[in-house]
């Protein structure tokens, strides 16, 4: 498609050849993070496209990049600056009597500026006797006579028609906010959910409300608009909602709490804090929880570090089916003890049962270390083809580090005849993945010219993104990089070339 003059912008939801994914919501994982997007405000086109791109590429583990082709002269914004401050509602405490009016205010704080007059009259459904009941009318008859409507979605669309409800059927209590926004890691919800950087924050906000206004004392419900809130980075508001689900024994509202609590999201990193919000979840069998404070322990934050306290919780969960604990305990049984002798002992035959159970499930790492094991020999005798085929399945299914790992069995040529295109092809994969070792390694077959012309420029390209984006748990990837990129010995102007590059590549992709 060609354009003949003016400005252009051609937004792909996934790149050419490749499959764009339906997602589990009202939309796919390219409308919900497009439509999230286009409402904040301050966002130049080329920065929302940039934002959709990541949120996909992150959220689908890969699997799915979008991309653009451009010929952008000047700043466009969908929603220009106002400089005003998004509207933050003090909610203190919250009580099971005060969620209503506190529903009211996040919802008008949502539609205020709407041009549809269906977001109005769905407000005016639930709160008639809203203060903004007046200026909710005339804003609708404003829009209705000037001709500046924008078409809207009723809330009625998303649910079906009472009369066709059987009572006591799934459909009889489902509510769009369940299905804009439901939270995938919750053991209590009744839809899919939706990934965390997928959700349309347009609807799903408007769909919350609707349902907190018509069920105020419901548990998932109140979950729900926590976990909305805490993605707009409103984390005081997050709480409100999460600690009154977590006084109804929402385990998944009590996780993710201690989660603001564990990660500094809004607030000093208290570790203390996050294990007591954990037990009560675990206490109420929450696996997600049980995993946490398995991770807690073999970390030591916040406790003294204990492996042997750290494998009873990833086994509590692990007996349940959680595959982030089976992966996790497989690890610790083919690792075997640490070095004060506590921990699992070595037992390769249970590590790869435990993997096998967790990549039935889909999880992908259990897949990836399965590979490895079988590569290395750790059986006895290195199983090549068994080896390959669990790395490929990872790799289809958007792992970061079985393409790394794949594509250093290619570079190497030890196992399988050396296929320097492939191996290129894989570290790319696992470095738009996020990969650190792999965007070094991408970087080291430039500088080699294996598998692609030499390159100095995009060696130290890669090498500087590296450096950039390596992992704060890992920050020998980030020194490697920077290592790498040192060891080039470039001039002054080439250093600060590649580097300005390598950060405008950081600022677009994350």
């Amino acid at each position: 498609m060609e354009s003949e003059g003016g400005e252009t912008l051609i937004g792909f939801a996934t790149q050419a050849g490749d499959v764009a994914y339906d997602g589990t919501g009202l939309n796919s994982p390219y409308t919900g993070a497009l439509v999230t997007e286009l409402d904040k405000p301050g966002s130049d086109i080329l920065d929302v496209f940039r934002n959709v791109r990541r949120s996909v590429r992150v959220w689908t583990d890969g699997q799915q990049r979008p991309f653009i082709s451009a010929s952008i002269e000047r700043e466009f914004f969908f929603r220009p600056e106002t400089g005003q401050v998004p509207v933050a509602v003090e909610l203190g405490v919250l009580t099971l009597e005060t969620v209503r009016p506190a529903v009211e205010q996040i919802w008008w704080a949502a539609i205020a500026d709407s041009r549809s007059p269906d977001d109005f009259r769905d407000f005016l459904a639930r709160f008639p006797e809203s203060e903004n009941g007046a200026v909710a009318r005339g804003l609708t008859t404003e829009l209705e006579t000037s001709g500046q409507v924008v078409r809207g979605l009723e809330l009625a669309q998303f649910t079906q028609p009472a009369d066709s409800i059987v009572p006591q059927s799934l459909a009889a209590v489902v509510t769009a906010c369940d299905i804009s926004a439901g939270d995938p890691d919750d053991p209590r919800r009744i839809t899919d959910g939706v990934r965390w950087g997928l959700v349309n924050m347009r609807l799903a906000v408007r769909h919350c409300s609707a349902a907190l206004a018509d069920d105020p004392t419901n548990p998932r419900l109140l979950h729900q608009m926590g976990r909305l809130l805490d993605i707009q980075s409103r984390y005081d508001e997050a709480e409100a909602f999460y600690r009154l689900a977590g006084t109804l024994d929402y385990s998944a509202a009590l996780v993710n709490l201690g989660y603001l609590h564990r990660a500094a999201r809004g607030r000093e990193q208290d570790y203390v804090e996050a294990m007591l919000l954990y037990r009560k979840a675990a206490d109420q069998g929450n696996l997600r929880a049980r995993t946490n404070i398995g991770e807690l322990f073999q970390r030591g934050w916040g406790v003294e570090a204990d492996l042997d306290e750290a494998a009873r919780w990833y086994n509590l969960a692990a007996q349940n089916g959680w595959p982030n604990a089976l992966d996790t305990l497989a690890n610790m049984y083919r690792n075997g003890p640490g070095e004060d002798g506590s921990g699992l002992p070595r037992d390769i035959d249970e590590a790869i049962r435990l993997y096998k159970v967790a990549a039935e499930l889909g999880h992908t790492n259990a897949m990836n270390n399965l590979g490895q094991l079988y590569l290395r020999g750790d059986t006895g005798t290195p199983e090549v083809e068994l080896g390959i085929d669990w790395l490929t399945r990872a790799t289809e299914l958007g792992n970061s580090f079985a393409p790394f790992n794949l594509g250093r069995i290619y570079r190497d040529g030890d196992l399988v005849p050396r296929d320097d295109t492939l191996a290129i092809e894989l570290f790319q994969r696992a470095a738009d993945s996020g990969n650190v070792p792999g965007r070094i390694a991408l970087g080291r077959m430039y500088l080699d010219g294996r598998g692609v012309e030499r390159s100095l420029e995009e060696a130290a390209f890669h090498f500087a993104v590296s450096a950039l984006v390596g992992s704060e748990r890992r920050p020998d990837e980030k020194e490697e990089g920077q290592r790498r990129l040192t060891e080039l010995n470039l001039s002054p102007e080439a250093l600060a070339a590649v580097q300005a590059r390598a950060s405008e590549w950081v600022a677009q992709n994350g």
